[in-house]
């Protein structure tokens, strides 16, 4: 049997601002990826500076064409999205919710 996607869920961990620091306002996503047999893996969005709400919005896209596939043709996944979701041009905030999600 193969084991499909149940799950994808972004979880925001927001910035706490800290002065005179380079990563004062870095804020991460990590995406919660689990299958219908209850495996779960864990990825992380690299994200540039007040786009989190966009990578979480990205992510939850994507998680709609993820769901359901199965887990072990994440190729066939990413070839996919970046053909129609990407539109073979896509951006640093596009392939950071696609490694998130691999």
């Amino acid at each position: 049997m193969i084991d499909r996607i149940a799950t994808v869920t972004p979880y925001l961990i927001p910035a706490e601002p800290v002065k005179d620091q380079w990563w004062a306002r870095k804020a991460y996503v990590l995406v919660r990826v689990e299958t219908r047999d209850g495996i779960v893996g864990w990825g992380e969005c690299h994200l540039l500076t007040f786009r989190e709400d966009a990578m979480t919005a990205l992510i939850n896209l994507l998680s709609e064409w993820v769901i359901g596939r199965p887990a072990h043709d994440i190729r066939a996944f990413m070839g996919e999205a970046f053909g129609r979701f990407g539109q073979q041009r896509p951006g640093v905030e596009v392939y950071s919710a696609f490694a998130g999600i691999e």
